[in-house]
C-alpha cells in the first residue's frame, strides 16, 4: 500500500516534470522562431535598401558617392521613391522639409529633367552648411537652395506649436512637390502636423505631397487630420522601410 503511494507520487511528479520540460521546449521553439523570422525580416530589408540603393545610382547617374542613408538620414527606398517621383511628374518647385541627401537626390533629379528648384528649410545651421558641401561637390548648388529655418514659435487653432520659420521662402511661393521629413520627433508631439497649415496654402492644385515615417504613430496620426482639415487625398501608402504616404491637393470643396 505504501509502495503504491510513493509509485502514485513519483509518476505525478515525472508527469509535472515532463510539463514542465514541455513548456520550456515549446517556449525555445517558439523563441526561435521568432529570431528566425527576424533574421528572414532585417535580411530581406537589408537586401531591398542595397536593390534601391542601386536603382538611385543608375537612375541618377551619380559620378560621386551619396552621404549615409541610414540613421536619420532618408533610407534609399525613400529617396528611390522620391526619384522616380520627381522624375515622373517634373515638378518646377519643390519644396522640402529638412535637408540631406534627399536635398541631393532632389536637385539631382530635376538637372536630369532639365528645370526646377528644390527649396529645402532647415533648422540646424550644421547640417544646413553639410548639405550645402554636399551640393556643391555634386556640382548641384544652383539646382538647390538649403534655407536656414530655425524653430519658432507658430499658433494654429489656438496652440503654439514650434516649427520651421518660414522668413527666409522666396515670395509668391509657388510649390509642385512637397517632400515632409523633419522637423525630428524630439521637437514634440505630432512635431510634422504644423505643416499644413503654414505650408499646404503654397500648394498649387494638384500638387503632391510626400510624408517620410509614415509608419511611426505621430505620422498615422497627422494624415488622419490632415485628410480631416485639408483639401487633399491620400492615394497611397508605400511600402517602403519606415514607411511613406503620399498625398494629392484637390479642390476645396464648395
Amino acid at each position: 500500500m505504501y509502495l503504491d503511494f510513493l509509485n502514485s507520487i513519483l509518476i505525478v511528479g515525472v508527469i509535472f516534470l515532463l510539463l514542465i520540460i514541455m513548456r520550456k521546449v515549446r517556449k525555445i521553439h517558439l523563441w526561435s522562431y521568432t529570431v528566425e523570422s527576424n533574421i528572414i525580416n532585417k535580411t530581406e530589408n537589408v537586401l531591398s535598401q542595397i536593390e534601391a540603393l542601386l536603382g538611385l545610382y543608375a537612375d541618377l547617374e551619380l559620378d560621386k558617392s551619396l552621404p549615409k542613408t541610414r540613421g536619420w538620414a532618408g533610407s534609399p527606398d525613400f529617396l528611390w521613391y522620391i526619384t522616380r517621383l520627381t522624375q515622373k511628374e517634373k515638378p518646377y518647385v519643390v519644396l522640402e522639409c529638412s535637408s540631406g541627401v534627399s536635398t541631393v537626390v532632389l536637385a539631382k533629379s530635376l538637372k536630369l529633367i532639365g528645370c526646377g528648384h528644390v527649396y529645402s528649410l532647415d533648422h540646424d545651421p550644421v547640417f544646413s552648411e553639410k548639405t550645402r558641401d554636399e551640393l556643391r561637390r555634386h556640382g548641384l548648388s544652383d539646382w538647390a537652395t538649403v534655407i536656414d529655418a530655425p524653430l519658432v514659435g507658430h499658433e494654429i487653432n489656438g496652440k503654439k506649436w514650434m516649427w520651421y520659420s518660414l522668413d527666409g521662402l522666396p515670395k509668391n511661393l509657388s510649390v509642385d512637390l512637397l517632400v515632409i521629413d523633419g522637423p525630428p520627433t524630439s521637437v514634440g508631439y505630432l512635431a510634422r502636423y504644423p505643416a499644413g497649415d503654414l505650408l499646404f496654402k503654397f500648394l498649387k492644385e494638384n500638387a503632391t505631397i510626400v510624408l517620410d515615417d509614415a509608419n511611426r504613430v505621430d505620422e498615422k496620426k497627422i494624415r488622419e487630420m490632415w485628410a480631416k482639415e485639408f483639401s487633399i487625398s491620400e492615394v497611397e501608402v508605400g511600402p517602403c522601410e519606415k514607411g511613406i504616404s503620399v498625398f494629392k491637393k484637390i479642390n476645396k470643396l464648395s
